[in-house]
């Protein structure tokens, strides 16, 4: 799947830490978006109506894990196929690999934002 690259409201939210990075209705359920936040860019995966953010780098060889797919409840690499948790950044495929770094996401007046700089509650 290709991903289309956004470039974040780096004014909205600034001031709490939370980033307006797309609209939701840019990422229906089942899809997987490259989206950027105060210059690092974000694997945006939308899982069944859940939203889940990841960094867009996959920790096996730096590939972009939004110019992979998504697999169950897990983005799986272009470049390689190795597979993590859009949930919880741990690997899955295979398993004894470095998880990728998560980032908490919300939903604001029908926009998502990123808490960057913050851990995923």
């Amino acid at each position: 799947m290709a991903a289309v690259l956004e470039q974040a409201d780096e004014v909205s939210g600034r001031s709490t830490g939370w980033v307006r990075v797309a609209a939701l209705d840019d990422v229906p359920p089942g899809s997987l978006k490259a989206v950027r936040a105060d210059k690092q860019h974000y694997a945006l995966a939308n899982i069944g109506g859940n939203l889940y953010a990841l960094l867009n780098e996959c920790p096996h060889r730096g590939g972009p894990l939004a110019g992979g797919r998504l697999v169950g409840t897990d983005i799986a690499c272009g470049w390689h196929g190795f597979r993590f948790d859009a949930r919880t950044g741990e690997a899955t495929m295979p398993t004894d690999h470095d998880p990728a770094a998560g980032v908490a996401v919300r939903i604001v007046d029908g926009h998502i934002e990123l808490a960057v700089g913050r851990k995923p509650s």
